[in-house]
């Protein structure tokens, strides 16, 4: 997971305005790209909600991979359309994987202990020192 984060999130977060910007020579590509995110994210949420894979460690992997279709679709030459798919389909991953991940956690970690697990998971590995800074403010 931490390889994803650091490869896949920081990635796309650094490259998605630029390719945006650069490639296509308008913001709307950006404001549709994560907009899809989102909505793709809000469908793998209740996707998951209903649906129970008999291997639910497995399927949470194959919803993680989901995410380097954005980074492929900010690497190759293509329409604006595939972009914002991409995203909506790692949305629609990133629950997949979530909801069992954090699901799971809060199973196996023991009560006395989830709240650092949570801290060093949420806090330490998952936000950028910016994220944690605004925090601070917030």
């Amino acid at each position: 997971m931490t390889l994803a984060i650091a490869t896949g999130y920081s990635a796309t977060g650094v490259v998605l305005p630029l390719v945006s910007h650069d490639r296509y020579g308008t913001e709307a590509v950006l404001a549709a790209a994560v907009t899809a995110y989102t909505v793709g994210a809000l469908l793998g949420a209740l996707l998951i909600a209903r649906w129970r894979p008999r291997a639910q460690g497995w399927a949470a992997l194959a919803g993680l991979a989901l995410y380097g279709f954005t980074l492929l679709s900010l690497l190759l030459p293509v329409h604006p359309v595939f972009v914002v798919a991409a995203y909506a389909l790692a949305g629609v991953g990133i629950e997949l994987f979530n909801v069992p991940w954090f699901t799971a956690t809060q199973r196996e970690v023991a009560p006395d202990k989830l709240a650092r697990v949570s801290c060093v998971h949420g806090g330490v590995l998952r936000r950028t020192r910016g994220g944690r800074i605004g925090a601070l403010f917030s």
